[in-house]
């Protein structure tokens, strides 16, 4: 809706480090002057009619929006995970133009990145919840095999999803996260492996639901993470106070 969109002001938008300002100039109040050179700064055609205008650039307001966050997102990753600087201004992107237009307004780049989190959250929900609590209730220990061999071979498979994106470029990981944040990833799918290893080996020697307690207490924070993640490439993160309680 090019009603609810804005155009920036200044070309380029500054965009510094920590919270990033909304556009400025509602589209329907912009200029000629003002639409012809926001479409001349994107190297967008200028169209024949003033609402093809202002449609136009409220499309390529929404774009430059994403745009800016992206390379402002990488580039916090990059220097906080790949670097390890310290005190780095967490990047929050602009209020949306159109909350109920969330996912098209975030980039290309990003959607995946908040799939992956869905996709993630429901693997610790099944293997980390639904699972052990089939256990704890029925005392099947079949539950408490597929568990541990599910949750073994989804932290096996982005270990290799990782690399091959390291190898190739092509990226099949189940998270999609900038691969600066492979240092985290990594030590934390090797550490989940070689848990439920143990696990595995150590058969009556060590108690089932002792196991299922500490697998499904570590997947129940996953969850809280990964929400936490998603919900920040949604209007809530408008809500601070709501957002802190992850």
């Amino acid at each position: 809706d090019a009603a609810k969109c804005s155009l920036p002001s200044v070309l380029p938008w500054p965009d510094p480090p920590g919270n990033s300002a909304p556009f400025d100039v509602p589209v329907p109040e912009a200029s000629a002057e003002q639409l012809g050179k926001f479409l001349a700064f994107r190297g967008v055609a200028l169209p024949a009619t003033e609402a093809a205008r202002r449609e136009a650039a409220a499309r390529e307001a929404v774009s430059y929006m994403a745009e800016l966050f992206d390379r402002k997102h990488n580039d916090w990753c990059y220097r906080h995970y790949a670097l390890r600087e310290k005190g780095l201004a967490f990047p929050y992107r602009a209020p949306f133009m159109d909350d109920w237009n969330f996912y098209g307004e975030t980039s290309a780049h990003l959607r995946p990145v908040g799939n992956g989190q869905v996709i993630f959250a429901l693997h610790h929900t099944v293997e980390g919840l639904l699972l052990p609590l089939l256990y704890f209730s029925s005392g099947d220990a079949s539950f408490f095999y597929l568990a541990l061999y599910a949750d073994m071979g989804v932290e096996a498979y982005d270990i290799l999803a990782l690399l091959w994106r390291r190898a190739t470029g092509a990226d099949h990981t189940l998270t999609r996260h900038h691969p600066s944040v492979d240092a985290v990833l990594v030590p934390h799918h090797l550490f989940a492996i070689c848990y439920e290893l143990i696990g595995l080996m150590a058969g009556p020697l060590l108690s089932k639901t002792f196991m299922l307690h500490v697998v499904a207490s570590a997947h129940l924070s996953g969850v809280f993470i990964l929400a936490a993640i998603v919900l920040h490439q949604t209007p809530a993160q408008a809500w601070p106070r709501f957002l802190y309680r992850f």
